[in-house]
């Protein structure tokens, strides 16, 4: 009663989502890929001539990787592909192409944990076909509004299973409080058998118990009692140590999961564009592993430093002689209508600037704009 097993040896099977999608976006390395619909079909073709292949060799299906495409453990296995279609947060369709898979044990504690929530797929542009793909938190398509365009992943059956315990949702509402859990569990425990008393002198060697004495024992209920009292003392104290291994470390994989999302989510605002308005020339996931590799005091420098690179934009140093007179730039003719018209709005040069991604409005020769 105190211990959980898998059955590591069993696939479990996931309901079909959305893995692909035809439009445009920013691949993991920085490219913009364009897919028609019309090209659809062509990788469903091509994707399970590729899964044919692979299943015969013995393969399970094409590999999802666990995190961040790392061709690391296999949280799962694609085993075939449909074209469909689905509707974006606006309510308009995209067509895509459906995936299935079937997910194994470390996959099922992601997905119903909610640990790794969406899928990114592995795309080979050259033979047009799906390779694999990686479970993630920061799917790259998304739809006009920023709105992932992906549902999250799920499981077909049991989804609401709990990973480890097999248990479902309605048998875990049925125990509410440790108190309960605790006199379900006693009441499930086998009664402890009796041990024959031909063998009580083979256990005792084993255990390493002074068989001497116990011969000296008439009673061999007495003897048996004395057996099972030392064996509960080390076993208890076996059970204490676990428990103090388990809770160290439950802190230490929390905190690295923490670690990561704190990471990830610094690479989104310094790549994305969304918090400051312009980001990092490089893939979110380079930034991810740059700082992964870092301790935590070389990443909060490291951190320091890109954020205000990406908050205020880099400095222009460039200096006329010994005076250290900026060299002021003219305003671009293409943006000069438009800081007059927020001029007489009432926003200043700054503000406009600022919105236009032009950078410090110092660097620039405003007097034809009433300024310095």
């Amino acid at each position: 009663t105190e211990y959980l097993f898998f059955d590591l040896q069993n696939l479990t099977p996931g309901k079909p989502f959305p893995g692909f999608a035809a439009g445009s976006f920013v691949d993991m390395r920085g490219r913009e890929i364009v897919l028609k619909a019309s090209d659809l079909q062509t990788f469903v073709d091509n994707t399970r001539a590729l899964i044919a292949e692979f299943v015969g060799r013995k393969m399970p299906g094409l590999p999802i990787d666990a995190r961040k495409h790392d061709k690391g453990d296999a949280a799962g296995w694609i085993t075939s592909v449909e074209p469909g279609e689905l509707t974006d947060s606006g309510g308009a369709p995209v067509p895509a192409i459906f995936i299935t898979a079937d997910w194994t044990a470390l996959g099922v504690d992601l997905i119903a944990r909610k640990i790794q929530t969406n899928f990114s797929p592995t795309i080979d542009l050259e033979a047009r076909r799906i390779v694999g793909g990686s479970l993630t938190n920061w799917p790259a398509s998304v739809d006009r509004n920023g709105v992932p365009l992906f549902t999250a992943v799920e499981l077909s059956q049991d989804a609401d299973a709990d990973p480890i315990s097999g248990e479902s949702a309605a048998e875990n509402n049925e125990v509410d409080d440790m108190s309960e859990a605790k006199e379900v569990k006693e009441k499930a425990a086998p009664p402890v058998p009796e041990v024959p008393e031909g063998a009580v002198a083979e256990v005792l060697e084993t255990i390493g118990a002074d068989l001497q004495a116990v011969k000296n024992v008439a009673d061999l209920s007495a003897a048996r009692e004395m057996m099972l009292a030392q064996m509960k003392e080390v076993l208890t104290a076996e059970y204490q140590r676990i428990q103090a291994q388990a809770g160290t470390m439950l802190a230490e994989m929390m905190s690295a999961h923490r670690r990561r999302q704190e990471i990830a989510e610094f690479a989104q605002n310094v790549t994305g564009g969304q918090k400051f308005g312009r980001g990092l020339p490089v893939g979110y996931e380079e930034v991810e592993t740059f700082l992964d590799g870092l301790n935590d005091k070389q990443r909060a420098a490291a951190e320091s430093i890109l954020g205000r690179t990406v908050e205020h934009g880099l400095m222009d140093y460039r200096e006329l002689g010994h005076a250290h007179k900026m060299d002021l730039r003219p305003v671009p003719a293409e943006f000069t209508a438009g800081l007059r018209q927020a001029l007489a709005n009432g926003h200043t040069a700054q503000d406009y600037f600022d919105m236009a991604g032009l950078g410090d409005a110092d660097n620039y020769d405003l007097t034809a704009f009433g300024g310095k």
